[in-house]
């Protein structure tokens, strides 16, 4: 539930109190007490039938559904009813709620929100890359504001969220000998620095907005608005001028048919798997692209795992990243 995940500097979410999830062999009720919050309790656990992982993202769906509309979607008087209606009663499109926003995000919360587990998201993967191509279907899809004029969809947001941004048409794309092209080191900053920001949609987005600059200045406009406005975006331009002079200093990135200097290490996958496993729990899902790029940088092993604690901002952390890969 909601008073459960913390967010942290950098976008770092933490899940707090499992003290549920330590009692062993724990039943859904224990002397008649509901251990949980019930309008966070997948249908099938409040059946008393055996729960898996999807319960989970049943409970990723609820708290979605809260963040889109500013409401739950099984609001009601008492336990007993808000039991009633999670076990029988499908919540309304959160569009319905919110009309700014976009209807991609009815479906993937119609499927989160799925009374049969078998119909529901099977892991948080499939969830994530939902959500994602919903995202990237409201940026360019056009929906109705309330005075019933059409405008484009930035980003989702509920009654809580700041307005959404109207952008001005994007300049067309320079053509291919116009087009801007900054260095590798370059881009994986800038994708990083994104990534703290919006998720796993920076590297998409730093590729869009790569091909549409003209300059490094209008590139890194470009990427700004797309994070939210006030403190954070402020923070991520002042990083980004701190990239823009390193970039100044560095060559353009070469032509993409421009062979590799040297052939990539070969790593056992055992010990990839390890590294991504650990480095997720600092970056996240940026994790497994950072895994790659690291692999093609590194000379062996240890090499590759100082490449990848580079990307931990504390110091605290990125020294118990490496001791755990010890």
């Amino acid at each position: 539930k909601p008073s459960n995940v913390m967010v942290q500097d950098a976008m770092k979410i933490k899940v707090m109190d499992f003290g549920v999830a330590r009692i062993e062999n724990a039943s859904l009720t224990q002397t008649g007490t509901v251990l949980g919050t019930p309008t966070h309790i997948a249908p099938e656990q409040l059946a008393g039938q055996t729960a898996d992982g999807r319960a989970d993202l049943w409970g990723a769906g609820v708290i979605l559904y809260e963040l889109l509309t500013g409401e739950t979607p099984f609001a009601a008087d008492t336990p007993v009813s808000v039991m009633y209606k999670v076990m029988h009663v499908d919540p309304v499109p959160p569009s319905t709620i919110v009309p700014t926003l976009p209807a991609a995000f009815d479906s993937v919360l119609a499927r989160a929100l799925e009374k049969d587990p078998a119909k529901r998201f099977q892991n948080a993967r499939d969830f994530a890359n939902s959500l994602v191509s919903a995202f990237l279907a409201a940026r360019s899809a056009p929906t109705r504001d309330g005075s019933g004029s059409t405008t484009q969809q930035d980003a989702p947001g509920g009654p809580a969220s700041a307005p959404p941004v109207r952008r001005a048409t994007p300049p067309p794309t320079p053509p291919a000998s116009a087009a801007l092209t900054l260095a590798p080191e370059t881009l994986e900053q800038v994708e990083v620095l994104l990534s703290r920001c919006i998720g796993p949609l920076a590297r998409h987005l730093v590729r869009t907005s790569l091909a549409q600059a003209r300059s490094v200045r209008e590139f890194f406009s470009l990427l700004a608005a797309n994070v939210p406005a006030g403190g954070e975006r402020a923070a991520f331009v002042r990083q980004l001028a701190q990239i823009e002079k390193l970039a100044a200093t560095r060559p353009a990135a070469p032509p993409a048919t421009t062979p590799p200097a040297t052939a990539p290490a070969l790593f056992d996958a055992s010990q990839l798997a390890l590294a991504e496993k650990r480095l997720a729990e600092y970056v996240g899902p940026l994790a497994r692209v950072l895994i790659k790029r690291a692999a093609n940088d590194s000379g062996d092993i240890n090499e590759l795992y100082r490449n990848l604690a580079k990307h931990i901002d504390s110091e605290r952390e990125r020294a118990a990243f490496l001791k755990g890969l010890a």
